[in-house]
């Protein structure tokens, strides 16, 4: 079995209380809030040995591969996170795996990205059961269209306010041309759900006029959850043993997601991706009165230079559908609060860090109230010297109800000290009026096995 092995070591330290926002966003939880930390971390890995046969030419109906990957923290924070463990098993083209895995969703480029909306790799990863097409499968003329997606269960566990609650996702994505085309289209979507689970304190709903012990946790509720089906009334019967009125005249659990859309482009200059990731959360987009949100970007590769990747973005979340909302007329269909949910008051969060983009996030584990924002993202990555550089540069305000402007910048240099071992310098800086001002700084020297 031939595996993957390594390990690495070091620190993060700002000038201010807290670790700069870049230099702990989309780390997948590993980064703390306070500043002034050492971390070690291990990584042990068994990947698929090949998608071909080499006697057969064809692809291999059968492989499995794990992950292992635990990190420690000591100083201001002291913890022992389990980042990765999971299994997996590779029959044909489907994919089973079970337990954490480090994954984003959404179409997007995936180096030079802030984090696609809905999934972006800012939290620990939940752990889940998942069958999914992990690449596109070709289903019509010869690699003309092709499909790939995921249905996964997984689990939240328990928050200051719900107990032990569940994660139903799901994806579908197509992609149109053959592999030797020079342009080809992606579009898809994502559905993640939010469901079941108890409330830490028995309640009497004010609705349903019941008392609310727990909002589902058999079959027929994740049915409900998974199908989105509207319930619409109070003392509907198929909501199994949720007396939530909220639920009850919606929908069974927290729903969002996106619909994405990209344009692959190739040429004698290099390769562009041009994206867009449409928000949904509680209909509005159907009627398009939030299409105005959403992630926008544009990103660069090009064949020869010192450039490898140029990479912009531009994400708006604050006109939400408008400040209205009524079932009886769809111009009115807006009030969204993103990210956000009465049942689930904590939000679209995992261990206290947003699931979705960073932008929006909280301090502490309150709801994510700062979600409506427009951010301006910038990143190079480039070769000097032998060593890769990353710059990042992002301008971004909160519009309500913090009203508040921000800067960050991220600028990094990796460089090879030996045939199987690497450093990285990270350095970051907060301008504004949301973040601390301060600069904050992460190194790592990490060896291959």
């Amino acid at each position: 079995i031939k595996l993957e092995k390594s390990i690495s070591t070091g620190f993060v330290l700002s000038s201010s209380k807290v670790n700069t926002f870049l230099l702990r966003t989309n780390q997948y939880g590993v980064v703390p809030f306070e500043s002034g930390t050492a971390f070690i971390s291990g990584n042990i890995f068994k990947n698929y040995d090949s998608l071909y046969s080499i006697r057969t030419k064809k692809l291999r109906k059968f492989d499995y591969g794990f992950g292992l990957e635990p990190h420690i923290n000591l100083g201001k924070v002291n913890q022992a996170l389990l980042v990765q463990a999971y299994g997996k098993v590779r029959f044909g083209v489907f994919e089973l795996y079970a337990g954490r895995r480090k994954e984003v969703m959404g179409l997007m480029d995936t180096t030079g990205t802030m984090g696609s909306y809905i999934w972006s790799g800012n939290a620990l990863p939940l752990p889940k059961v998942e069958i999914s097409f992990q690449n596109y499968v070709p289903i019509l003329g010869n690699g003309l269209v092709s499909i790939k997606g995921n249905f996964a269960q997984g689990w939240f566990g328990s928050t200051d306010s719900v107990k032990t609650f569940y994660l139903h996702q799901k994806s579908i994505y197509t992609k149109i041309g053959k592999p030797n085309w020079k342009i080809n289209l992606q579009m898809g979507l994502n559905h993640q759900v939010q469901w079941g689970g108890y409330p830490n304190k028995p309640y009497l709903d004010p609705i349903t006029k019941k008392m609310v012990s727990n909002y589902g946790n058999d079959f027929s509720t994740f049915v409900l959850a998974s199908t989105a089906v509207r319930l619409g009334k109070v003392g509907n019967e198929g909501v199994g043993n949720s007396g939530s009125g909220n639920e009850q005249l919606n929908r069974q659990g927290n729903h969002l997601g996106s619909v994405d859309i990209a344009l692959n482009i190739s040429s004698r200059y290099g390769k562009m991706l041009i994206y867009r990731q449409s928000i949904y959360d509680d209909g509005s987009l159907f009627y398009l009165n939030n299409i105005e949100d959403g992630l926008n970007g544009l990103s660069f590769k090009p064949k020869n230079g010192k450039l490898k990747l140029l990479g912009i973005e531009y994400l708006r979340t604050d006109w939400q559908g408008g400040p209205y909302f009524s079932d009886l007329r769809n111009e009115l269909r807006g009030f969204d609060n993103y990210f956000n949910n009465i049942v689930y008051s904590e939000g679209w969060k995992y261990r206290e860090n947003t699931l979705g983009t960073a932008f929006i996030n909280s301090r502490d584990n309150s709801n994510l109230n700062n979600n409506k924002i427009k951010s301006l993202s910038l990143f190079l990555n480039y070769l000097t010297l032998n060593t890769s550089q990353i710059l990042r540069l992002i301008l971004y305000k909160n519009i309500a109800p913090l009203n508040k402007k921000q800067f960050s910048t991220y600028y990094s240099i990796s460089k090879k000290l030996k045939s199987n071992i690497y450093a990285t310098l990270n350095i970051s800086l907060d301008s504004g009026e949301y973040w601390k001002n301060g600069i904050g700084t992460q190194f790592l020297l990490k060896r291959n096995f």
